[in-house]
């Protein structure tokens, strides 16, 4: 064959060359293949968005009717998600819902925000309708579905996501499509239409791997049964309505579970012991437990530290936004012998903080301190240090003293405890030299030496030494520049004539100064003259303070002349004074309120009058018949109101020899308690036949009967300005009334034993306990009766937030019964005495008992503060522990506090 192009007229050379010719051909043709094929991807992309784009808002303009089919095509066809919404089905007809029911059985991800009758179209009663597509389910409904079976049943098993407003109407509806469900999530609604379906409802999810709670107001279940979920590994309760929880916490156990967050928005809520014990046992059941966020919680009102003991294996710890941080942080700082494996979650290497007070930073420092690896603790296998501290806080945030402690505490951190957040890096800080110097003005910084003990070869958190040049202004800007150089040439001079050579030329060198010695300049000899000049000078200050001791001391002699140095004043051991002359059990004591008289109650049916100055006895007042169990002034001192077992209220006149001028009948049983109202013209008394009486006092008539209490009134007090009325049972409550109206406003319920005694706490307390509340002091509110505390056969004290009838603080310590209960002045500590022969001081702001006083031989049955005014003059405030607006003048203030006891006698406690 002849043919030019023939393949046999060429050679094996060129037969190959042509052949790698072709193959780098067929390479590029494949490449620009590829190219064009990933391009017209692209483009049908484009085009598939570019529809649905359009369809999606053709839906406000175009007919339901059209536009569904129309949407569903185009993402059927191009298979986009499998997604669609029906969020326009609130106000369409039933034939527009109806065009999307053929749809259903291919739908992947279904998302339905409508009124139940639209559901109602979709599920019709009675049907099964095949989803087997669905994997996501989302609906928002509005409008009750009063029957769960006017629904129809789906078959959706492949159903994975299932979020709903309203889980319970949906239970029939869904109960054959959750045997495969993972996540669920209910969503946030103020009611659920059936909530003891609840438990059913998961218990049917056997599947479930993550759960999200967000629970309505109405929330309540009778004895829900256990519900065991085996597989949950992340949960998240969310309670910000005014609700109970604890039924979901009892129910709930959750073997592998890795992740719990717990949500609260009102920060006032207080949990119940049993509802620390319901959480308590959820987390008991979770030993694998790794992470734990607590958002919005106020800690300072609840003892969360129990639950901490039965997570061993908590990694993380988060505090979000919560009130009381430094409480719970202070209980789970280990103690110094203690060793990592018996803290309270050992394993703890992550502690997240979100919202920090000025007042939790401390105990933060120190347990953070307590947590970090230092040398000489070993650590053991099953105990871990923590590793990383994230503040979401700034240094703005704090106050002045805040500022300090968080980077004093932050620079000893540091080394170990690897900081993230907005204080991570403080250079900035330390470089604006004028706005620190305004905030913190000459504070000198203190460096520890927990600092330099840490590895030298980590980076420090900030210049310690740059801030501390920064944050202290120089001593040497307080001089003078002719000051400055007669100091320094003054210092020569000394260095110079003493042939300190070395010192002299460094100095010399240092300061610059051009100086030669000359025996006749003013700088010579000046610093020996100054150092003796001091040393005269502070010699005669000490001569000038003895001195002022001692008239202090001269001054304090009489007790109605008490410095205003002793407003913190705090009873102590010996009495001064040990009044006898009872026969019987002292039941009360009362001080006068212009004069230096005490008035006593006993069961041997009289009241003595004493001098409680002098310690000595004025008189006795004889009427009742049977023991007198209260006694008390009215705010001029002018009349003594006593009551007695005999069932008859007596009113003994001062300014005329103390007769008894008016006696009041009404109660059938034992008058326990009886106190003066503001103002005086009415009289309040507690019985044993369980009412609460009101009378006049100019006409002895009886004006309101407050009853509620199913047994024996202990005690009833009015706050300061006669609004509120305060009463405590042996029905173990403590309730609160309007005495205008004889309402009851709030039951307060907490304590296990008879309740004996109630006390309102004055203005100036309020603080103080708002600090123990972990509330934020920003409500400067002056209303009387915002706080009371209450002391019971249980032998606790409780502290109350009368406004939301929630117990603040449990006060244990007592080993016997609380008989009284007393304020002190300045409104940081309050005074109990009790049947275990003590008297105990509690700080008001952290909740501690900081001083126990063996007060008696026997039960200390009263305890009563005497405060008056200096002089004698005219007082209008309550004394005897009862409640004044405002301490105005502190050294009008006298301290005195009288007990008495069942061993017949009463002491007088003086500074």
């Amino acid at each position: 064959m002849d043919h030019p192009n023939s393949y046999e007229d060429c050679s094996v050379e060129d037969d190959a060359a042509q052949l790698a010719e072709n193959g780098s051909r067929i390479v590029e043709i494949e490449a620009n293949l590829r190219a064009l094929q990933a391009h017209q991807q692209h483009l049908l992309a484009e085009n598939v968005k570019l529809r649905s784009n359009i369809a999606a808002k053709q839906v406000h303009n175009a007919p339901m009717r059209t536009l569904i089919p129309e949407l569903c095509n185009l993402i059927f066809a191009f298979a986009i998600e499998g997604w669609i919404s029906a969020r326009s089905f609130i106000k369409v007809n039933s034939s527009g819902v109806k065009d999307l029911i053929p749809y259903l059985p291919r739908i992947e991800t279904l998302i339905l925000r409508v009124h139940q009758s639209a559901l109602s179209i979709l599920f019709p009663r009675g049907s099964v309708t095949q989803m087997s597509n669905l994997k996501c389910l989302c609906i928002q409904h509005h409008g009750y579905i009063l029957d769960e079976y006017d629904l129809g049943q789906t078959a959706a098993p492949n159903l994975r996501v299932l979020r709903l407003s309203d889980p319970t109407p949906f239970f029939n509806m869904l109960s054959s499509s959750l045997a495969n469900l993972k996540i669920l999530h209910l969503e946030r609604i103020e009611y659920w239409e059936y909530p003891r379906k609840v438990p059913a409802l998961l218990s049917s999810c056997t599947a479930l791997e993550e759960i999200l709670i967000a629970f309505p107001r109405n929330l309540y279940l009778a004895s829900p049964e256990t519900v065991t979920l085996p597989s949950v590994s992340r949960l998240s309760l969310d309670w910000r309505f005014a609700c109970n929880p604890i039924p979901i916490f009892s129910c709930i156990r959750t073997p592998q579970l890795r992740h719990l967050s717990l949500t609260s928005n009102n920060f006032l809520n207080v949990f119940s012991h049993e509802g620390i014990s319901s959480i308590q046992d959820l987390v008991q059941s979770a030993p694998d437990l790794a992470a734990l966020t607590l958002v919005g919680f106020n800690l300072a009102l609840c003892d969360f530290s129990p639950i901490f003991y039965h997570a061993p294996a908590l990694e993380e710890l988060s505090l979000l936004n919560c009130h009381g941080v430094g409480r719970l942080l202070s209980d789970l700082c280990p103690p110094d012998w203690a060793r990592p494996s018996t803290w309270p979650c050992p394993s703890l290497g992550r502690l997240r903080l979100a919202g920090v007070h000025d007042n939790d930073l401390r105990p933060l420092i120190d347990f953070v301190e307590g947590r970090m690896e230092t040398s000489g603790v070993r650590i053991e296998k099953s105990a871990h240090f923590l590793k990383e501290l994230v503040l979401d806080s700034r240094i703005q945030d704090f106050a002045t003293q805040g500022r300090l402690l968080i980077l004093r505490g932050l620079s000893i951190i540091a080394p170990s405890v690897k900081v993230i957040g907005p204080l991570d890096n403080l250079d900035d800080l330390v470089s604006k030299r004028g706005h620190v110097q305004s905030a913190l003005p000459t504070v000198v910084f203190p460096l520890s030496n927990a600092a330099t003990t840490t590895s030298s070869t980590a980076p420090p958190l900030f210049n310690q030494a740059a801030f501390a040049a920064n944050l202290c202004p120089s001593a040497m800007a307080l001089l003078s520049d002719r000051q400055r150089d007669d100091l320094h040439k003054s210092m020569l001079d000394y260095l110079f004539v003493n042939n300190h050579i070395e010192a002299f030329t460094a100095l010399k060198q240092s300061a610059g100064i051009d100086y030669t010695p000359d025996p006749n300049a003013r700088y010579t000899g000046l610093l020996e003259k100054k150092w003796t000049s001091v040393i005269r000078l502070q010699k005669k200050i000490m001569e000038l303070e003895n001195r002022n001791a001692q008239l202090q001391e001269e001054l304090s002699l009489s007790p109605a002349k008490r410095a205003a140095a002793q407003t913190d004043w705090l009873p102590r051991a010996p009495a001064a004074h040990v009044l006898t002359g009872h026969r019987a059990p002292l039941t009360r004591v009362a001080f006068h309120p212009q004069y230096s008289i005490l008035a006593s109650a006993s069961e041997d049916a009289t009241v003595k009058i004493w001098d409680w100055e002098t310690g000595e006895f004025e008189r006795t007042l004889k009427g009742h018949t049977k023991p007198v169990n209260d006694l008390d002034f009215d705010h001029k001192g002018h009349l003594l109101v006593t009551c007695s077992s005999d069932l008859f209220i007596k009113i003994w006149d001062s300014q005329n020899e103390w007769k008894n001028t008016k006696t009041f009948p009404g109660h059938e049983h034992a008058v326990s308690s009886v106190r003066f109202m503001p103002g005086d013209q009415l009289i309040i008394s507690a019985s044993r036949d369980r009412t609460i009486r009101l009378f006049d006092v100019a006409s002895t008539h009886q004006i309101r009967t407050l009853s509620g209490h199913s047994e024996w009134v202990r005690c009833a007090i009015p706050s300061s300005d006669g609004k509120f009325v305060a009463s405590c049972s042996k029905d173990q409550t403590v309730r609160l009334w309007d005495p205008l109206t004889g309402e009851m406003k709030s039951e307060l319920r907490g304590h296990e034993n008879d309740v004996l005694v109630v006390a309102f706490a004055p203005i100036a307390a309020y603080t103080a306990i708002r600090e123990l509340a972990g509330i934020p002091n920003t409500d400067r509110t002056k209303r009387h009766g915002l706080f009371l505390a209450s002391g019971a056969r249980d032998k606790t004290i409780k502290i109350w937030d009368t406004q939301t009838g929630q117990m603040i603080r449990n006060l244990a310590g007592h080993d016997n019964w609380v008989r009284a209960l007393a304020f002190h002045p300045s409104g940081k500590y309050l005074l109990s005495s009790s049947d275990d022969k003590t008297i105990r001081v509690w700080e008001l702001a952290t909740g501690r008992c900081v001083k126990t006083v063996e007060a008696h031989s026997h039960f200390v049955a009263t305890l009563a503060w005497g405060r008056q005014p200096a002089g004698g003059s005219s007082g209008d405030k309550k004394v005897n522990g009862t409640d004044s607006a405002e301490v105005s003048d502190p050294e009008k203030v006298v301290n005195v506090v009288a007990t008495g006891s069942v061993d017949q006698t009463i002491k007088i406690w003086l500074p």
